[in-house]
Parts: C-alpha cells; structure tokens; sequence
C-alpha cells in the first residue's frame, strides 16, 4: 500500500487514472465511484487474475508459474504503459498473498484496501470543500 501510495503522489499518471480522479471528485458521483472502483474492480480482478487464471496455471505448471503469469497478466490488463509499470509490483503482492495463503481473501482485501487509499485523498478533498 505504501507502493501504491507512493505511486499515486509522485509517480506518472496513467491518462485511464486521470479520467477516474475526475469522477471521484464529483460529489454527485463519490459513492457510486468507491463501490465501483474500490470494491467491483477488485473483486472481479481477483476472481478472473488471482482466481481462474492462477488456479489453472498453478494446476498445470505450479505455483510459483502461476504467481509470475497472473501477476504480468494482471498489469497487462491495465493497458497504458505507464499503468501497467505501476500494476506490475500490486499484482505480485496480491499474487504472493494467494500463493502464501492458498485463499482470495487476502489479495482480495489488499487490493480492496489499495484502490480506496489511492481514491479517498482525491475524494474527501471535494468533501472538505463542502464540509
């Protein structure tokens, strides 16, 4: 999360990240946005990358494959260069804690947790605004 937080402030902006902090600062769109991108996106991730991807790989090729692969294949996703860099050492964090714990819930959580943190500053700027 550190990473992640690091990341955010200091690091390149993916254009796909802009357009997201955009939404997130609108009030009218502040819940919607947390569950979406903070609980949905994660969630479905977990279950395609950390779920079906590692669990076939890791059927056919062990774990350790399995963790590289659905970690790069999780980056991937992401699109623009610059995300994929940043997606790159979350997906092999939240790989290590599947392969660690033999479970979702950990990556799961994590990757819950990463994606609120590096929306909620943007957002409670626009609540603080309000408040």
């Amino acid at each position: 999360m550190a990473l992640s937080v690091a990341v955010s402030q200091v690091g390149p902006q993916p254009e796909g990240m802009k357009q997201v902090l955009e939404i997130v600062r609108d009030l009218n769109q502040l819940a919607a946005s947390l569950v979406l991108l903070a609980v949905l996106a994660p969630l479905v991730e977990e279950l395609v990358f950390r779920g079906l991807l590692y669990g076939w790989l890791a059927g056919r090729w062990g774990r350790n494959v399995a963790w590289i692969v659905s970690s790069i294949a999780f980056a991937a996703a992401h699109t623009e260069p610059a995300h994929i860099v940043l997606c790159f050492p979350l997906g092999l964090l939240f790989g290590w804690l599947r392969k660690r714990t033999d479970s979702l819930l950990p990556s799961l959580v994590a990757h819950i947790a990463n994606n609120g943190l590096a929306l909620w500053p943007r957002s409670t700027s626009t609540v603080d605004a309000l408040v």
